[in-house]
């Protein structure tokens, strides 16, 4: 293709005349036509990207697993190992220096990503049973290289005999690294060394988790329980785990007791719903209750020991949900207690149960940190009434 183009400056040579001509030059030009795949970032990196992905049985649909640690390996020459992990998106990017004759030829590398379930900065790692090695799941990638070079994102799917341990992972991240509304609430720094969480392979009967003060760890079991409920008795468990670590003097006077469960309980709670509202679910009914932890239809005469555990069932109480919550249950049950009270934020929350030693304490942090604030003092003295009831019959 020719263009005429005005003449800015000619270079000639003095020995020849200047040629006849209307100040204009015919100059063969070649017009670049626009790649159809984006350019390398260098000539000799090879950007891989992908997403890790895990099914939800309760969304029913992959969502995003986000915190992985990630070994990838590539047998070129010479060979590599590097690592890096995922974003809260379930993304990860690699670089790696591949040859650009062997992306060209779009010529079959052997490669490996070993995902292991460990969090990147330390601060927990799933392990099995009482093992203290991390789990890991290895993914032989078999795609050719060449169709990374055009910047598709293959979507890794873990196989659903490691959806548990996923979903433990998702439940931690969200926690620990992740974006949660209460992040400047409750406290995300882990113990030195971070806290360990078993995938148990034992079913625990009627106990989803348990947390264990004395190793600082968390045991989740093996039971039949949808994705949204494992991600609550996660959370659950994790409760527990902050109030021993951040508290633990405090904790030591209320472990196993009504504000312990309670309290543990409405992390899960919270939580939970908070992180499954994030992936577009909406409640579609006041008695929904996703992570297992809403404690909806607790009395004042729930008490019992739990199959299989030294627990009570009369622990694991609204007692700090209902503060929270816009729901009012006594529409749909009588006996539960009257929940006149809402919206009270988990700072809130926080400041009361790491102030409290027994029930009398947290009766006396509570009034003063949400009346007026949150409710007259009428309503209040109606909120407790169960819970003093309950404390007077069972708790001494």
């Amino acid at each position: 293709q020719t263009f005429q183009l005005p003449i800015l400056y000619a270079v000639w040579p003095v020995e020849k005349p200047l040629p006849e001509m209307e100040h204009v030059i015919d100059h063969e030009i070649t017009r670049p036509v626009r790649a159809q795949t984006m350019a390398w970032p260098d000539p000799e990196t090879l950007p891989l990207r992908g997403y890790l992905k895990t099914f939800d049985n309760f969304l029913g649909r992959n969502v995003p697993l986000p915190y992985v640690k990630i070994r990838y390996e590539i047998d070129t020459h010479p060979y590599q190992r590097l690592e890096t992990h995922t974003s809260s998106d379930g993304s990860f990017v690699l670089k790696t220096l591949i040859p650009m004759s062997e992306t060209n030829n779009y010529e079959r590398l052997s490669q490996v990503c070993t995902f292991v379930f460990e969090d990147p900065m330390g601060k927990w790692r799933i392990t099995n049973d009482d093992v203290n090695v991390p789990l890991t799941f290895t993914y032989n990638v078999s795609l050719p290289v060449g169709r990374f070079a055009t910047y598709e994102s293959p979507d890794f799917i873990l196989p659903a005999d490691n959806r548990r341990t996923s979903v433990i992972q998702r439940a931690a991240s969200y926690f620990f690294s992740s974006y949660y509304d209460s992040q400047k609430v409750f406290p995300k720094d882990s113990r030195p060394g971070g806290v360990r969480i078993m995938a148990h392979s034992d079913s625990g009967g009627s106990v989803g988790g348990s947390f264990n003060p004395g190793s600082e760890s968390i045991k989740m079991y093996n039971g039949n329980s949808s994705d949204s409920e494992i991600f609550g008795a996660t959370l659950h468990e994790i409760g527990h785990f902050i109030h021993y670590w951040e508290d633990y003097y405090n904790f030591d006077a209320t472990f196993w007791s009504l504000l312990s469960e309670s309290f543990a309980s409405y992390v899960g709670w919270y939580l939970g719903e908070e992180y499954y509202t994030l992936l577009g679910w909406r409640r579609v009914s006041d008695s929904q209750n996703i992570s297992g932890n809403s404690r909806q239809s607790w009395t004042k005469d729930t008490y019992g020991r739990i199959p299989g555990s030294l627990s009570n069932w009369g622990w694991y109480s609204p007692l700090f949900i209902d503060l929270t919550d816009t729901v009012n249950q006594q529409t749909n049950y009588s006996k539960v207690p009257i929940d006149g009270i809402q919206n009270v934020p988990p700072a809130v929350i926080w400041d009361i149960i790491t102030n409290s030693t027994s029930w009398n304490l947290c009766r006396q942090v509570m009034k003063e940190r949400i009346v007026p604030q949150y409710c007259t003092e009428s309503q209040f003295n109606d909120y407790v009434a169960d819970y003093d009831y309950w404390h007077n019959t069972y708790d001494n």
